[in-house]
């Protein structure tokens, strides 16, 4: 099994690769952070975490960094639910956008203002919000499916809708 730190044009599966004879270390940042790196899995996992590795050192940026904040006595949603759900759906994206679910309004937009999109929720409803600018409140039943359309739409280039 081989995982490409640089260009990858023209390898192909089964060709004979040369290990450097040193392991993969990436720097621990918000994209590695408390998550656990299974290069070993399910082939269709590998390229997750592949694209994550390659995302977290800046070396390519493929599919979407899912950014949420720690949860606190403010948060009154499913967070990490809503993360999970969302990841899910997002599974094959190759647009790079910078996606934040966060578990306040209060703070939620301005402490994720480098997001592209973002949800920020509260009790039974929430924001969503783009650059840290709220575009409209939401329901909390519509939050995936709301953040999915407008994703989409930017995936496809239509930033400003």
């Amino acid at each position: 099994r081989t995982i490409a730190m640089g260009a990858a044009e023209g390898l192909q599966r089964g060709m004979p690769v040369q290990t450097t004879g040193s392991p993969i270390t990436v720097p621990v940042g918000q994209g590695v952070m408390g998550r656990m790196l299974n290069v070993t899995g399910d082939p269709v996992d590998e390229i997750g975490v592949a694209y994550g590795i390659l995302r977290a050192l800046n070396i390519r940026r493929i599919g979407p960094d899912i950014i949420s904040c720690p949860t606190c006595g403010r948060c009154e949603i499913d967070l990490v639910g809503l993360a999970q759900r969302v990841e899910k759906e997002l599974i094959g994206m190759k647009s790079h956008l910078k996606i934040a679910l966060m578990g306040c309004v209060v703070n939620g937009p301005g402490e994720a203002s480098e997001a592209d999109i973002g949800i920020a929720g509260g009790r039974g409803a929430g924001m969503l919000f783009k650059k840290g600018k709220i575009v409209r409140k939401i329901r909390e039943e519509e939050f995936v499916s709301v953040l999915l359309e407008e994703v989409g739409r930017m995936a496809a280039g239509d930033h400003h809708s």
